[in-house]
């Protein structure tokens, strides 16, 4: 009798693992769409069921790390090589803006390391911007590691103490 009853209770166990498994969604990937509308809505539905939360203003998503506020926007292919456009932007204090101080830091913080492009925008903004790069599928785990290292490149080699002066 026992011999019976185990690999039965064992094939019940299996089968109702698989079925469990089956029914949850595997969130450590996201197939993005060629179509940026479409990749925006499927990026924020997948950030969100993975635990972050983003905000959907007008073509990009923003979320927050560690207080560093950053801007995503997806650009893609039809075919070809993807990207996620990651921005971090910070306004100066009046004093400064427009400034050859403030555009002199801007080129030096942009100097100190090779992972950002650092400068001062149109408005008169400092930009902090990096690409995240992937053909279609983006795995969670390249997308955790690239907003930590930006993160951590914003932290140290953006906001300096002589940056933090001259902004708000």
């Amino acid at each position: 009798m026992r011999r019976i009853a185990f690999p039965a209770v064992l094939a019940i166990m299996v089968a109702a693992g698989g079925a469990s498994a089956e029914g949850r969604e595997d969130l450590t990937r996201v197939v993005v769409p060629d179509d940026e509308e479409a990749a925006l809505l499927v990026l924020k539905e997948w950030l969100g069921k993975r635990g972050f939360e983003v905000e959907a203003p007008k073509g990009s998503l923003v979320m927050k790390r560690e207080r560093i506020s950053m801007s995503l926007v997806p650009i893609v292919e039809n075919g070809g090589l993807d990207l996620i456009r990651v921005n971090a932007g910070y306004s100066p204090k009046k004093e400064y803006k427009g400034s050859k101080e403030f555009e002199q830091l801007a080129v030096k913080l942009n100097r100190s390391q090779n992972f950002l492009q650092v400068y001062v925008d149109d408005n008169g903004d400092l930009e902090a911007v990096s690409n995240l790069t992937f053909y279609d599928e983006l795995s969670a785990r390249v997308f955790d590691s690239f907003v930590d290292d930006f993160t951590e490149a914003v932290k140290k080699y953006v906001l300096t103490d002589e940056a933090l002066k001259m902004l708000q």
